[in-house]
């Protein structure tokens, strides 16, 4: 059976984790879970520049080499 890559990643690295990066045999559905660091929140999925989901779980398809990547941005803070 074909083996296919899942790539996924941070952005910035100090942002958060993710699970879910591995090879995986064609056509399976993989779950990918993006957790914030201290500091900061999670915005969206993306994909080539796309958003493809803005939820922290997901379950894409391997279907082809995928490089997702987790968006994070800095929690803001009212300070009075």
């Amino acid at each position: 059976m074909q083996q296919v890559n899942v790539a996924s990643s941070a952005s910035p690295d100090q942002g958060g984790i993710v699970s879910g990066t591995g090879t995986y045999n064609f056509g399976t559905s993989v779950k990918l879970v993006a957790a914030a660091n201290s500091g900061y929140k999670f915005n969206c999925w993306s994909e080539n520049g796309a958003v493809i989901a803005t939820d922290p779980k997901i379950t894409i398809s391997a279907d082809c080499n995928r490089e997702i990547t987790a968006n994070f941005s800095l929690s803001e803070f009212n300070i009075s």
